[in-house]
């Protein structure tokens, strides 16, 4: 059985062997299904050579820097392991101190500058005061992933059943904190583009 984190560790690793063909259960119980046996990366490039599509082209990010929420884990340390694979150094924020620390290692292996702080992006003054702490650590941001999320039903077994607290607790991290983190990215952005 192959399971979602056989499929994140194919994409982080970028290999071909990682075969799914036939039905495959994903850890949330939901069903993938690929036509006989394709291998990821053929896939991918099938995918990406369709009409109106572009096939992935390395990118330069050397002397940037790059703030992912959520980069702990997940899509976020894909996309900060890309970003750094690409010459960027890479700010993560999460609220998961051992996630954190596992993250760090991973991206320090790229060779580039690495900061990972805890930071509650549902928390407004946590967010003011992590977005200091990188600037001061890292000089500058160049670019701003608010990856950071959660999913919620707080174990109510469906939708209709959840709590008015569960909604707030994933609103408040979902939406509260993606237009915190974003508002101090693009203050920043912003007064370095005024100084010139």
């Amino acid at each position: 059985m192959i399971d979602a984190e056989d499929c994140q560790r194919a994409i982080l690793d970028n290999t071909d062997g990682l075969k799914i063909g036939g039905e495959h259960r994903f850890g949330g119980g939901g069903k993938f299904r690929l036509p006989g046996g394709m291998a990821l990366r053929q896939l991918m490039a099938q995918n990406s050579n369709r009409a109106g599509h572009m096939a992935y082209a390395a990118f330069d990010l050397k002397g940037k820097v790059a703030l992912v929420t959520g980069g702990n884990s997940g899509i976020g340390l894909g996309m900060a392991k890309a970003m750094a694979e690409a010459g960027a150094d890479i700010a993560v924020w999460g609220t998961n101190a051992g996630k954190n620390a596992v993250a760090k290692t991973v991206l320090g292996k790229t060779g580039r500058k690495i900061l990972a702080l805890e930071c509650d992006v549902g928390d407004e003054a946590a967010v003011t005061a992590a977005f200091a702490e990188t600037v001061k650590q890292m000089g500058r941001v160049d670019g701003c992933f608010a990856n950071a999320g959660v999913s919620g039903r707080g174990g109510a077994p469906s939708f209709t059943q959840m709590t008015s607290a569960e909604w707030h607790r994933v609103t408040r991290i979902n939406l509260d904190g993606a237009f915190y983190t974003f508002r101090a990215a693009a203050q920043h952005m912003v007064a370095r583009a005024t100084a010139g």
